[in-house]
């Protein structure tokens, strides 16, 4: 998702969490004298995977389904384009989870992920479709010790019981895999799962979206994974809107060729039809009113095979975001490497890598990029990190016209920090938390999520 007009706020947050390991060392020791107070996600490479990572915007002009307690069925159908005239404001958020021990200061933190997805869910009058990794929501699902910090997680999952219960129409696209959650959700009849495997259709990849739209009015999507460890030991950040139909129409259409896709037998076609597209890229973004700014949103998706005429490629949203950025880029991601990582023989994939170098040589940008530092941190992408940040002592000036004089401080800049969240003996028994686990970029123009 790409946004104007908040840049701000975004860089705000990420200037609050800059820290260098030695900081976070002594935020860890300052933690292990704290008493612990009962008291995420995979590996999105959020900035380097193209080619096996299903992204969280892809967006469709969609394929219905027909409404039965059994999922496997699809029946298609076409549905006509809606005007899709943005009359009044969206009321937006960003939206954080906080990991329980670190603090800051007050109004650092935005609306939590958990108070977010209650207010999606509870206020749902006819449709909740989820687009997920997995379900963990419940401290029995989560494959290891947890505390009384999943009591977020049992909240949820209550939630979506009792919208169900009420008639709400429930459906959950996720990537395929053994998710007992869903499956109870499915059998109780209180909800329809789907579950899309990549490998039918791809050498690689898996479903990765974290997003739920509301009676097509109201959304949210993020980093957050449903799984308690996200909202309460893990620092997550997406966004909220509410009463926001131009956008939640668009987004839908995602879970849509999801739902689609998640039918036995489903292959992809060879072209989307035209009548599946959308006109809103990033040549023709949303004009919106954002609280009382109005704004540029667009939403960018992948793998480009999801993608129907009109859908901005996500590497190409990415790529523009660095190339109009004008002073800075500043990113925030849990890993960063410019190849590929999930293949038995990966790929060296210098795209993005490219692109923040010949800002700073070029065009003479400070890029910051902070990336998390934990347990399953891979030791190569140090040596990525090192590369990155060692040609910033050879950068150019910008130099006056016909002169080997310099600008004053008009040299570029990239500076790497690590994001370590602190942990105590017994937080660290957690499997896959303690982790910053969010991804976007904000540049002086505008501001990627995702």
């Amino acid at each position: 998702m790409v946004v104007t007009n908040i840049s701000y706020c975004l860089r705000s947050i990420l200037l609050h969490t800059l820290l260098t390991v030695a900081e976070a060392g002594r935020c860890r020791a300052k933690m292990r004298t704290m008493q612990a107070t009962s008291v995420i996600a995979p590996a999105l490479i959020c900035l380097v995977s193209m080619l096996c990572t299903s992204a969280i915007w892809i967006a469709v002009y969609y394929l219905g389904v027909k409404s039965a307690s059994t999922t496997n069925e699809a029946e298609v159908r076409i549905v006509q384009p809606k005007s899709m005239n943005c009359i009044g404001a969206c009321e937006f958020h960003l939206v954080e989870s906080i990991p329980v021990g670190l603090i800051y200061e007050p109004p650092s933190p935005f609306m939590s992920t958990t108070d977010a997805w209650i207010r999606l869910i509870e206020n749902a009058s006819s449709t909740v479709d989820i687009a997920s990794f997995y379900w963990s929501l419940l401290p029995e699902d989560t494959g290891g010790p947890s505390d009384g910090t999943s009591a977020d997680g049992k909240k949820i999952f209550a939630s979506v019981e009792q919208a169900g219960k009420r008639g709400v129409k429930i459906r959950v696209s996720q990537n395929a895999g053994k998710n007992r959650e869903t499956e109870y959700l499915a059998d109780k009849g209180l909800a329809q799962v789907r579950s899309l495997k990549f490998t039918n259709w791809l050498p690689g990849g898996i479903l990765h979206t974290k997003a739920i739209v509301v009676d097509k009015s109201s959304f949210y999507v993020g980093s957050a994974n449903m799984d308690w460890r996200s909202l309460t030991q893990v620092k997550e950040l997406g966004v909220a809107a509410f009463h926001c139909p131009c956008l939640a129409d668009d987004l839908d259409k995602i879970l849509e060729v999801y739902w689609q896709m998640g039918a036995p037998g489903m292959q992809l076609p060879t072209q989307w039809p035209s009548i599946m597209g959308t006109e809103y890229n990033a040549d023709k973004p949303f004009d919106v009113t954002l609280n009382t700014e109005q704004s540029a949103v667009y939403f960018s998706s992948a793998p480009p095979q999801f993608n129907p005429p009109g859908r901005q490629n996500d590497i190409d949203a990415i790529l523009r975001v660095i190339q109009t950025a004008k002073r800075f880029i500043h990113i925030a991601v849990m890993d960063y490497v410019p190849s590929t990582l999930y293949f038995t023989d990966n790929k060296y994939w210098p795209v993005i890598d490219d692109a923040l170098r010949s800002a700073a040589f070029d065009r003479h940008l400070h890029v910051k990029l902070l990336m998390s530092k934990w347990n399953h941190t891979r030791r190569v992408i140090f040596n990525y990190l090192r590369s990155l940040e060692d040609i910033s002592a050879g950068l150019p000036c910008k130099k006056k016209p016909g002169s080997r004089k310099c600008f004053a401080n008009s040299t570029g800049s990239i500076e790497v920090r690590l994001f370590e969240v602190p942990r105590t003996p017994e937080q660290s028994k957690i499997p896959f938390a303690r982790v910053n686990h969010n991804k976007y970029m904000v540049t002086d123009n505008a501001v990627y999520i995702a």
